[in-house]
């Protein structure tokens, strides 16, 4: 009673049996990874609320079975999510990232720290990652030793993206990109 559903990659119909989750994605004709990697991925997200009763230590288990044509599924890594207490959670100190132009075309995108967040004047990220809203990483950046990154966006997918920068010391700060 608790499903919503979120954006897709492609235009789906939807449907429950029980406790499983179906997509169709009617005629999406995803290029092959090895000619078109990039184009090659679709994705749906949902959230669920957990059930009333679980406890800290307690996981959910998930995975999937995706179908090309007729032939065997294929099953995904099974996610394991683990209840932790809320005293338990990291996030009391959340800095931002500043990310302009956003949303922004398949162009550039620049990454900077938001004001007021713990920062001196010697502060510089070391690392950004751009993240799916799948979880996975689509661009990594390194050793970059500057108050600022540049992001190249050509080869990514309309969407939105989480990134992730972290400064010399280990400080961790996060933003949202929206790509169109």
């Amino acid at each position: 009673s608790t499903l919503e559903l979120g954006v897709a990659s492609h235009h789906y119909q939807f449907q429950t049996e029980g406790r499983k989750l179906i997509w169709t994605f009617p005629a999406i004709n995803l290029p092959d990874s090895v000619s078109n990697e990039p184009q090659s991925h679709g994705f749906a997200i949902f959230r669920i609320k957990p059930a009333a009763g679980l406890l800290p230590g307690d996981e959910i288990h998930n995975s999937a079975n995706i179908f090309f044509d007729n032939l065997e599924p294929v099953k995904t890594n099974t996610v394991i999510n683990t209840i932790k207490a809320f005293e338990d959670l990291r996030y009391k100190d959340i800095r931002q990232l500043h990310i302009y132009p956003n949303p922004s075309g398949r162009n550039k995108a620049t990454v900077t720290f938001q004001s007021g967040s713990h920062l001196t004047q010697n502060t510089v990220l070391t690392v950004v990652t751009v993240y799916n809203m799948a979880g996975q990483p689509v661009l990594r950046l390194d050793g970059i030793g500057s108050r600022y990154a540049e992001l190249d966006l050509s080869g990514m997918i309309p969407g939105n993206y989480l990134v992730k920068g972290v400064d010399e010391s280990g400080r961790l700060y996060f933003g949202k990109l929206q790509v169109f």
